[in-house]
């Protein structure tokens, strides 16, 4: 099969495109015979050039072949391949694929959720087709649509599909979309299940694929997340909590009090802080400095972002100095080793101890410091820590990494 196309005056170009290996010539129509024969392949990769330069022979011989029997030489005409559109490959659809991928191993709740959104949001669009039909232009279509998904749903778009959210964007173009970001997390979900697939052989070894949803992530744009300035520091510990004692309901107990606190003096992660115990909290009698260690216990229901975050921190001598290791002692001497520092902090949606302190944090600081367009949350007093840590003006380079 050759691109569509029997003009005698494509010749000479084509001959010199080839002669010199320029298969930009060819791209259009290969990638239309790629889709035709649901055939995924990397533009990148070396088969697409050899693929690219055996069609372009394969042109210019059916064009020297139809110059030929004008001239009335006999030539036979060639078989016409036609793609078998319903031969079924695996019979493995999506869905069935992601049920196989989750049992290989125990999953943290919030990557569960994250697939299950990909998948329910890729299905909703194009329907359980299987695993080894997918190709660039489903992945192309999925992504296009999911950049157009609003944020801040309510209502009836709570449960409202993938092309009923679209439709709904197209008219409100108005209303905030969900960020790169989200887009590529859903992307890398698929991708993920469509590897595990071809690597368990839900994908047969013998039908050419490669991974469609490589190359096809969006660039994200940094965080603007941005950290505590000096006065806002000193809002917010000027605050009834730290200057009266108060100890707002949603803020559970001490946890108002010395999650900023260890947030800034540490550089931890809020899901890092709330769930700790008495017994992360050690003492190093070599170098006699207390420390607290992070530690993923999925038993009780604690984990971590990478692996790199499972560390040591030293325990900043300001902490210190304002009573925090008395605070743990106190936990200890109440509940033992394994009592929580914050036992009024429970799993959220997410699996998250610290859920609900961050939207209650959230509209704590609102009135007191920035407007709302200006990005600034719990995860500042972090970057605040950090920022402090590497130096100011190389830290703000930095924060939008760390967080």
């Amino acid at each position: 099969m050759v691109p569509k196309t029997g003009s005698i005056s494509v010749l000479p170009p084509l001959k010199q495109a080839l002669a010199r290996g320029n298969i930009e010539f060819i791209r259009f129509e290969l990638n239309e015979l790629l889709q035709v024969f649901r055939i995924n392949l990397d533009p990148n990769c070396l088969d697409y050039r050899k693929l690219a330069l055996a069609v372009m022979r394969a042109w210019a011989r059916a064009v020297e072949d139809v110059l030929a029997r004008h001239r009335g030489e006999p030539i036979e005409s060639p078989t016409l391949l036609e793609p078998d559109t319903d031969a079924p490959l695996s019979g493995c659809g999506l869905r069935a694929a992601y049920e196989g991928w989750l049992k290989i191993q125990p999953r943290k709740k919030n990557t569960l959720a994250e697939f299950a959104r990909a998948i329910d949001r890729f299905t909703e669009l194009h329907g359980d087709i299987e695993v080894a039909h997918i190709n660039r232009r489903h992945i192309r279509e999925f992504r296009d649509a999911a950049q157009l998904v609003p944020t801040g749903r309510s209502g009836k778009l709570l449960k409202a599909t993938l092309p009923q959210l679209v439709e709904y964007s197209r008219a409100h173009p108005n209303a905030p979309r969900i960020k790169a970001a989200t887009v590529n997390k859903w992307l890398n979900c698929l991708g993920a299940v469509l590897n595990w697939s071809r690597k368990n052989g839900l994908i047969p070894d013998e039908v050419q694929w490669s991974d469609p949803v490589s190359g096809m992530r969006l660039s994200e744009e940094r965080s603007d997340r941005q950290p505590w300035e000096p006065e806002e520091l000193s809002l917010l510990f000027g605050s009834p909590i730290y200057l009266r004692g108060e100890r707002p309901l949603g803020g559970k107990g001490e946890a108002a009090y010395w999650l900023p606190l260890v947030a800034l003096f540490s550089g931890a992660r809020l899901n890092e802080i709330a769930p700790m115990c008495a017994d992360d909290v050690k003492f190093d009698a070599a170098s006699g400095v207390h420390f607290v260690t992070v530690i993923e216990d999925s038993g009780a229901g604690r984990s971590v972002k990478t692996e790199s975050s499972l560390r040591a921190v030293p325990i900043h001598p300001e902490l210190v100095r304002i009573g925090f290791l008395e605070f743990v002692e106190h936990a200890r001497a109440n509940g033992g080793v394994s009592a929580r520092l914050f036992p009024r902090l429970t799993p959220g949606s997410k699996g998250g101890f610290g859920e609900a302190f961050s939207k209650w944090f959230g509209r704590y600081k609102r009135p007191r410091y920035r407007q709302p367009e200006q990005c600034v949350s719990f995860v500042s007093a972090r970057l605040q820590g950090r920022l402090a840590c590497c130096g100011r003006e190389r830290g703000r380079q930095r924060c939008a990494d760390w967080s």
